[in-house]
């Protein structure tokens, strides 16, 4: 299971113990097996356990809006002219000026780099976020 579908298997199961349903065999199992784990092995990791950090050690974002703002950027800047470089230029200079467009993706996700070389880098989908983005 990869960490972005544990987070939504965990959200399902939040659900519905919040409800006060049982939960699916499976669901359960799963759930309860990360839990014993964890008890018998206090130094265990219960991310990790659960399925939410890779195995390589990242969480992958799965619990960040970083993979929808990265997508944000790029749909604002897909039709602005000149390289990548230019194109977070132009995204930084509209983010000091306040741009209307740029908050509303703040607002929505998350804070955007005030850096060229940051915004150069989501543009160019060479972020881990820009991996887990549907």
């Amino acid at each position: 299971m990869k960490p972005v579908e544990a987070r939504e298997t965990l959200e399902k199961i939040a659900k519905l113990l919040a409800s006060g349903q049982g939960l699916p065999p499976a669901e359960r199992s799963w759930l309860v097996g990360s839990l014993i784990t964890r008890l018998r092995q206090p130094g265990s990791d219960l991310e990790r356990l659960l399925g939410l950090r890779s195995r390589a050690g990242g969480r992958l974002h799965a619990h960040t809006p970083l993979p929808a703002r990265d997508a944000a950027v790029r749909k604002t800047c897909a039709t602005l002219p000149g390289t990548n470089k230019e194109r977070a230029r132009n995204l930084l200079r509209r983010l000091q000026a306040n741009d209307p467009e740029l908050l509303e993706i703040e607002r929505k996700t998350a804070r955007l780099p005030r850096s060229v070389r940051q915004l150069e880098r989501i543009i160019a989908g060479r972020t881990v976020a820009a991996t887990f983005n549907n």
